[in-house]
């Protein structure tokens, strides 16, 4: 991260300060709910993975995307094994900067995450504006893959356990007390990312939830979005979600309405995810 665009960043957590505990403390104060362990069935291979991610994205993102997948895997963005062909124990960017790692679990948590590489791919822009907001989209289309993978895979328990590991981070970071609420710990890089990632992870979910509502409605809210990230407007980006949101001289300015939407929309995506465990005793879950 270049020193200008990090400056950028720590500025903009200074003057938001109070305005995320007001929210993490909204999200912290919520009644929690015990993630279920869920044991992981099915067995998937590198080349299926693959093969599954690029049917995604033909299915669910359409055509310009899918193009775009084959290219990424072409030019070997994404790789599993170091140059001493040691597999990689953790996913992201490469320190290069020149490919993203990938560790392989062999099941089905390792589509999403080639879904949220790629859209780091996709959005590879420095500028403070995808910094600011370079999660919400990976955050988005993980759960628009685990739509995807309950369509294809009904009776797959790792596919809700893929939702319910995911739970169970987000809240952790929610409630990590040392980022969030001790304020001499704000400057650092950690509460940056960590920032960015709630803030995305919020919007992601109003964007699911238009998704549900509209297939090609949040589609064009992708589009246009990615399309403001691309040209460092980070307002023009807020009104492509539909989300009244502005960015000036390095604060945030919103509404407690925007607000009160954002985290509804976040409680809502999570209070469905446990309806539907509650119907999983139910399913007669197909051994592998």
């Amino acid at each position: 991260m270049k020193d200008k665009q990090l400056q950028e960043l720590q500025r903009l957590t200074n003057y938001i300060y109070q305005d995320m505990n007001k929210l993490v403390s909204k999200l912290y104060c919520q009644p929690k709910q015990k993630v279920p362990k869920l044991r992981r069935s099915i067995y998937i291979d590198q080349e299926n993975t693959e093969q599954l991610f690029l049917d995604f994205l033909r299915m669910k993102l359409g055509n310009e995307y899918y193009q775009k997948g084959l290219e990424a895997f072409k030019n070997q963005i994404f790789r599993v094994k170091d140059e001493n062909g040691e597999k990689f124990s953790r996913s992201g960017s490469h320190p290069s900067g020149e490919f993203y790692q990938i560790e392989l679990n062999y099941n089905l948590s390792d589509v999403t995450t080639y879904a949220h590489e790629f859209m780091h791919y996709i959005q590879n822009d420095t500028t403070v504006t995808t910094l600011l907001l370079n999660e919400t989209m990976p955050l988005f289309i993980e759960q628009l893959m685990v739509h995807y993978l309950k369509e294809q895979f009904p009776n797959e328990k790792k596919v809700y356990s893929c939702d319910f590991e995911r739970y169970q981070n987000h809240l952790n970071l929610i409630q990590n007390e040392y980022i969030f609420i001790c304020e001499e710990h704000m400057k650092n890089i950690y509460s940056l990312f960590s920032m960015k990632y709630i803030f995305g992870l919020l919007i992601s979910c109003k964007l699911y939830r238009d998704y549900l509502l509209s297939e090609k409605t949040a589609l064009n809210e992708i589009k246009s979005f990615l399309l403001a990230l691309e040209q460092n407007d980070f307002n023009q980006a807020m009104q492509a979600v539909g989300l009244n949101i502005s960015y000036k001289e390095h604060h945030l300015y919103y509404s407690d309405y925007v607000l009160k939407l954002l985290i509804e929309s976040f409680h809502s995506y999570y209070n469905q995810l446990f309806d539907e465990y509650k119907t999983l005793k139910k399913i007669k879950f197909i051994k592998r």
